[in-house]
């Protein structure tokens, strides 16, 4: 399903620079770059324990930061330097500092929001994410109007696009949202 979803998001939207925020395993990553020829420049917090089994590269017994430079160097070995990761918190000064300073060398045209799922953050995120001028918004963990993501996003006035339902066994979803001019 969660393959599918991303195939089908990047039929409607073909991006050729991403904006990620929120690397955890590198699932996400992963998929944008086999599906797309765009270039994903992620962050990640880097403190999290990223579970064995919820990754797909084997990295033994490292986690946090050390955990995110291994998949970090597995995506740019794999996809041809596409990926670039900063580690630190999406909301600081610095790690902002750093990504404008990428958008504007090459402008981001999709945000992928799948950090820190609470509402602070989220609204952060997507503000921050509007303040670059991307249009075209994934928020993860959507679930329809329920969550702090779709409560963030209905604030912002995003308009979702499409959602895609229970991606995986935990009933996740994201949504492809729009922000009108």
């Amino acid at each position: 399903k969660c393959l599918a979803a991303f195939y089908d998001l990047f039929s409607r939207v073909r991006p050729t620079r991403i904006l990620e925020i929120g690397t955890h395993a590198g699932h996400s990553s992963c998929m944008m770059l086999a599906l797309t020829e765009a270039s994903v420049v992620s962050v990640d917090i880097g403190t999290v324990w990223i579970a064995p089994e919820h990754s797909w590269a084997d990295w033994g017994a490292e986690s946090g930061e050390g955990g995110l430079m291994y998949v970090a160097q597995v995506l740019r070995e794999a996809f041809d330097n596409r990926f670039s990761l900063h580690i630190g918190d999406s909301t600081s000064a610095s790690v902002r500092e750093a990504l404008v300073a990428q958008h504007r060398v090459a402008p981001f045209d999709l945000a992928f929001i799948d950090g820190d799922h609470s509402y602070p953050y989220v609204h952060a995120d997507i503000e921050f994410a509007l303040s670059l001028g991307i249009k075209d918004i994934v928020v993860d963990d959507y679930n329809e109007s329920d969550s702090d993501t779709a409560r963030a996003a209905r604030e912002h006035g995003l308009v979702m696009v499409h959602e895609w339902k229970d991606i995986h066994s935990s009933g996740v979803s994201f949504a492809l949202m729009r922000a009108l001019d």
